[in-house]
């Protein structure tokens, strides 16, 4: 993998990483149910349609999928982009929930995650 793409991937990692590590804090996990997927399963469309590609992009790379010893998918500016809007948005509910005095915890399953409220 050539810098570039080093950079961009190791960009998109720790951005992924990043909203998981914030989606626990508005999430109870679940026994067998992926944070990701319950925020994917919460949020409007088309957000949860590109989360959910970016998702099995990560997936693809941690997995290390390649094609000719190429990554089999390429990062760009968009979905890093993306993902920081993610991020910020999740960041602007914990905000929220804690000005309401509520425990993180207090979002649990479908529909608990309202996109801009």
């Amino acid at each position: 993998m050539n810098k570039e793409l080093r950079e961009k991937f190791d960009i998109f990692m720790a951005l992924f990483n990043e909203l998981e590590g914030l989606l626990r804090k508005v999430y109870v996990p679940q026994e067998g149910k992926s944070i990701m997927l319950m925020y994917i399963n919460d949020i409007p469309e088309p957000y949860s349609s590109k989360m959910n590609t970016i998702r099995c992009a990560r997936n693809v790379y941690v997995h290390g999928v390649k094609f000719d010893d190429e990554p089999l998918i390429q990062i760009n500016d968009e979905v890093i982009a993306f993902l920081k809007g993610r991020i910020a948005g999740v960041k602007d509910r914990i905000e929220k929930l804690s000005k309401e005095k509520l425990p993180a915890s207090h979002s649990v399953g479908r529909g608990a995650y309202i996109e801009g409220s």
